[in-house]
């Protein structure tokens, strides 16, 4: 997201969550849903689908606003749209860059082989 600033929201938490400036209105039942599934240790992801323009982007925003409190190290939105974009048109686009840009980390392009547990 060009332009993202970080800042820390009322709950003190780091984040670069664009500001919602309209009322979030019904949906109470997939929030409820989506909260309960993320407050289950083994879910690490969770996708929202469906059709453009239902609004799976305004309510990532407003569970990512509603559990800023649950992760210590912030919460950060990064949209994806420009890659889907990109990708139909064969452009080539880092994802890896992207989230450092997000996240304001450097990137470093050495690979490094992943820890393997002897046992």
């Amino acid at each position: 997201m060009e332009g993202a600033q970080r800042h820390f929201s009322s709950t003190h938490r780091l984040n670069n969550l664009p500001a919602q400036v309209t009322s979030f209105i019904g949906r109470q039942t997939e929030i409820k849903i989506a909260l309960e599934r993320l407050a289950q240790p083994e879910v690490r992801l969770l996708t929202l689908t469906g059709p453009g323009g239902v609004g799976k982007t305004r309510l990532a925003l407003q569970l990512a606003n509603r559990k800023q409190e649950s992760f210590e190290d912030g919460v950060f939105f990064l949209s994806l749209a420009s890659f889907a974009s990109a990708w139909t048109n064969g452009q080539n686009l880092s994802l890896e860059r992207a989230v450092a840009e997000a996240l304001e980390v450097a990137v470093s392009h050495q690979v490094y082989p992943a820890k393997r547990n002897p046992n």
